[in-house]
Order: structure tokens, then sequence, then C-alpha cells
């Protein structure tokens, strides 16, 4: 039997995966250890220590590592906090979307007709509104909350995952297994999950790679407009929010939450590339073999 490992090289070999989950370090050991090691409530404040610069600078302190905001909250703490945040709202918005896309994407495809109109038109009045203004005008109507920003955001996000599915569902619903499989009476169900489905996975998974860092910049976007995880929720959006208005001499309330999004969504973006390079073989032609 042929070993799968020459069939599916593996993803941890590709440079831009590793390149990708180095940028993701610090994000991740953050969200894993915020409650361990977070120097300070996210959420407690310090009026006598407001914007205390990091404690590198002259007039830093090592009790405050990153610096205060302005209202004597720490830095580093706040930033860890919204680590969680944001790979939650990251991960679960791509599993939900695109539990959702995939769902319509394969019925779309395999029953065609009147199923796949009815799905395209859906999809096309979606992509007929922007991401963010779409998912802005959903969260003004639910209001901010964290859970009510996962579900506006998966709502915006499953055209995509519907179109990779259902193009892929449509090359080949008259292969010969397929036809095999409904030739020994499997049911549609069946031929479906058992069948079509494994065929879109590779697609699919580079497809959800990239979508993370959409999610973690949309968040991060609705955040800083204020109509994200809510006031008292540490998040890296509204710490851009609240930096921006001292950005010029209080540099660091805006410059290191940002920076975090940076590595967030290029990390993300770079195991995505990765990913695809490894799991297409048309990419790894171009590019040399990875």
């Amino acid at each position: 039997m042929t070993n799968r490992r020459t069939r599916m090289p593996s993803v941890f070999k590709s440079k831009m995966v590793i390149l990708g989950l180095v940028c993701l370090i610090v994000p991740v050991v953050f969200a894993a250890t915020a409650q361990f090691i977070a120097p300070h409530d996210p959420n407690a404040i310090h009026l006598k220590d407001r914007l205390t610069p990091p404690a590198w600078s002259r007039a830093g302190t090592s009790t405050y590592l990153l610096g205060t905001d302005s209202l004597g909250r720490d830095v580093l703490s706040r930033m860890m906090y919204g680590a969680q945040i944001s790979l939650l709202v990251g991960v679960t918005v791509v599993l939900c979307g695109g539990a959702l896309g995939i769902l319509v994407g394969v019925l779309s495809g395999y029953f065609g007709g009147a199923v796949d109109s009815l799905f395209m038109r859906l999809a096309d009045v979606f992509l007929a509104f922007p991401f963010l203004l779409l998912a802005l005008a959903i969260m003004a109507i639910l209001g901010p909350g964290l859970w009510k920003l996962i579900i506006a955001l998966a709502i915006t996000s499953w055209v995509p995952y519907a179109r990779v599915a259902r193009a892929k569902i449509l090359a080949i619903k008259q292969r010969e297994f397929v036809q095999a499989a409904r030739a020994i009476g499997g049911s549609s169900w069946h031929i479906m999950v058992r069948h079509m489905l494994p065929n879109t996975l590779s697609s699919l998974i580079v497809l959800a790679s990239f979508r993370v860092a959409s999610a973690i910049a949309g968040e991060a976007a609705l955040s800083f407009l204020g109509l994200g995880v809510g006031p008292n929720t540490p998040s890296w959006g509204s710490m851009l929010s609240e930096g921006r208005v001292y950005l010029t001499m209080c540099w660091w309330l805006a410059t290191l939450p940002g920076l975090l999004i940076v590595l967030s969504v290029l990390g993300s973006n770079l195991i995505g590339d990765g990913t695809r390079d490894v799991l297409d073989p048309k990419f790894r032609h171009v590019r040399g073999g990875g």
C-alpha cells in the first residue's frame, strides 16, 4: 500500500508554514498563558500610574513591563488577554462559517438545478456588500459582545467556502467512483459525505488557513470602531482605538497591539500560502516542488 506521506507531503516541511508558525509564537503563547502569567488584572484601573511608559524607558518601571494606558491598565496584561479573544474569534469564525459554507456548497453542487440557483443567488447577495460593511450592519443590530461578533463574522464569511466546495463537487460528481457509488445503491448523503467531500478538503483547508487572518483582522476592525467584543473585554482592536489618541506622545499604546495583529495576520497568511504549495500539485510545480 502506498505510504500516505509520499502522496501528501507534510505541510511542516514547507518553509512558508514554518515561518508562519514562528510569527504566531508570541500570540499563541500570550493566549495560552494569560491566566497564569499575566502580571495584572487587565481591567484593573490605577489612575496614578496612567500613561506609564515601558520598563526600558527612563520613566518606566518594572511593575509595568510594557507600560500602561490612559486609565492605568497594564498594557502587557491586556495584550495577553486580547490574544485569547483574537485567536478564539479567528478559529471559531472559520469553523462556523466554513461548516455553513461547505454544507451549502456541497448541496448546491450535488443537486444542481433550483437548489444550486437558490444558494448561488443568495451568495451573490452577500457578495454585493463589502465584508466589513455587512459585519458592521449585523453588529449594529445585535450590539457588542463576543459571541455576537463571532456570529456576525461567520454569517459574512461562508460564501468563499460555498463557492470552492461547489466548484469541486461539480468537477467530480460525474467521475467513475461517484457513478459506481450510485450504482450500488448509495444514498445521496452517503455519496456526498463519504466519496465527494474528502476530495474537496485540501482546497478548503487552504482557504480556511487564509480566512483565519481575515477573521482576526475583522475582529480588530470592529472592536476599533466600538462594535466588537464590548468595552470591558480586552481586545487588540479596542486598544488600537484607545491608543490612537495618544499616538504622538505614548506610542506603545497603539504600536504594541498593532504589532500583534500584524504578526497574527501575517502568520496565518504564510501558513495558508505554504499549505497551498504543499497540497496543490500545480503550485508545487510552479515553485519547483515547494
